[in-house]
């Protein structure tokens, strides 16, 4: 499947304090890490592996490019997750954005396929597309497995710039498709986060969709 009206872009400028590493290099199965396979996932979302289609938010760390992806800093470090997304739409070509965290090794391309359907069917309903879908799990907001509008940059540098640092907190000014995906099992798994090391070290026992 081929997403022309996106391009991607994988978080991994992250702190990690928790993991107490760097979570993008955490090996998965035999032959990857968990950065590595989200970069091969995105191409797969965007249809192509050409290049300037899938982004990497590198945050403040100084690195040109990232499992042969271009890399991209912060416009306004230490913001967390909101400046590599912000970060991200400055420099996206395309109407929309897929942002993912490095730290979902279950999330697959069929998981912003189906967003992105959910956005075309809102615009031909209502004529108008959402600035925005975001996954919606037992009540919660995923805003780190979602798609954003690329003229929300301007929004996302506001609340930057006013210290309202939390996407949970920024999606809810924005015109944004909340999508549940709470009653279908394959794709609530794909939000599944690894952010401790004994949740890493179970999720090595586990079989992964490598």
């Amino acid at each position: 499947m081929r997403t022309e009206a996106a391009d991607a872009l994988l978080l991994i400028g992250g702190k990690n304090s928790r993991m107490g590493r760097r979570k993008d290099e955490l090996p998965i199965g035999k032959v990857t890490t968990m950065g590595e396979r989200m970069v091969r996932e995105l191409e797969r979302a965007v249809g192509c592996p050409e290049p300037g289609r899938v982004w990497v938010s590198c945050g403040e760390m100084e690195q040109e490019e990232y499992a042969g992806c271009p890399a991209v800093r912060d416009v306004y470090p230490g913001c967390g997750p909101i400046g590599g997304i912000h970060a991200g739409l400055r420099i996206c070509r395309r109407p929309y954005l897929m942002a993912a965290a490095c730290d979902m090794p279950f999330l697959k391309a069929e998981l912003f396929w189906y967003l992105m359907e959910q956005i075309r069917q809102c615009a031909r309903s209502s004529g108008r597309g959402p600035d925005g879908a975001v996954p919606v799990l037992n009540g919660r907001m995923q805003p780190l497995a979602a798609i954003y509008s690329r003229g929300l940059a301007p929004y996302l540098e506001q609340c930057i710039k006013a210290g309202n640092y939390r996407m949970s907190g920024a999606l809810g000014e924005m015109n944004i498709l909340h999508v549940d995906v709470s009653g279908n099992r394959m794709l609530a798994k794909m939000l599944r986060n690894v952010n401790t090391a004994e949740e890493y070290a179970q999720l090595r026992k586990e079989e992964l969709p490598i």
